[in-house]
């Protein structure tokens, strides 16, 4: 199993966002968010529609351990 904590950029995983798994990439965390030891940013893909007021979520910051390899 490959080290989880360096997961190389454009790794295709699978992320938790609430009670279900949603396809998305390993990527850079945006420049205004501080980097915690042991999260791990996610680009959903396509990104997740949601109710208003927001139109949906594009990226999701989680703990390494919650993250699953490759696409179901």
């Amino acid at each position: 199993m490959p080290d989880m904590k360096n997961l190389a950029k454009n790794t295709r995983v699978m992320v938790p966002v609430g009670d279900y798994l949603y396809r998305g990439i390993v990527a850079e965390p945006p420049a205004d968010h501080t980097r915690i030891e042991g999260m791990i940013c996610i680009e959903l893909t396509p990104p997740v529609k949601t109710m208003k007021p927001y139109d949906s979520i594009n990226y999701v910051t989680c703990p390494v351990d919650r993250v699953t390899l490759g696409w179901l």
